[in-house]
This record gives structure tokens, sequence and C-alpha cells, in this order.
């Protein structure tokens, strides 16, 4: 499925599974060329982990197999110039 898809959360919403932290994690799949701005609440921290293909994480190039972590930031900016796979893990 292509976007950006809610796959597991505390509450369950969304049709995601459940568990039991404080805790949203999104599977992102998207074609060349996608940009996606991402809202962030105050106190959450954010691991992105590149599955296939490249990202660009506020303005920091990931490659497939990438990981990062991101912090005291108010919005998550990703783009790319070819398809990518990634997670997203949203946690406090």
């Amino acid at each position: 499925v292509s976007g950006f898809n809610l796959i597991v959360s505390e509450t369950g919403e969304a049709d995601s599974l459940n568990i039991n932290q404080d805790i949203k994690i999104y599977s992102g799949n998207y074609s060349e060329g996608f940009e996606l701005q991402h809202k962030v609440s105050a106190g959450r921290k954010f691991w992105i982990q590149l599955i296939s293909g490249s990202l660009e994480v506020n303005r920091q190039e990931l490659s497939a197999g990438d990981g990062i972590g991101i912090s005291e930031i108010n919005e998550l900016a990703i783009s790319s110039n070819q398809n990518a796979h990634f997670l997203l893990f949203d946690l406090r």
C-alpha cells in the first residue's frame, strides 16, 4: 500500500495494532518525487528506519538501511527523488 499508514498505536486507532506503550509506528511507502510534512506534538521523539530507496529527512540524506533519531522539532520534512519504503516511530 502506498502512502503513510499508521500500523501500531497505543489505542489501536485507524485499524492499527494495539500496543500498551505511548508510541505510533507508521509505514511510509512512496514513489519518487514525494514530499511529506508531519506535524510534531510537543515532547515527541522520532526514529526513522529506511528499508529501501533514499530519503531526505530534515535536510539529512539517508540510504537504504540507515536510521535517524530526531527530537526537539516542530515538523518532520521527508522527501525523496526515488521510490522509498520506511518506518517512522513516534514516541515519548
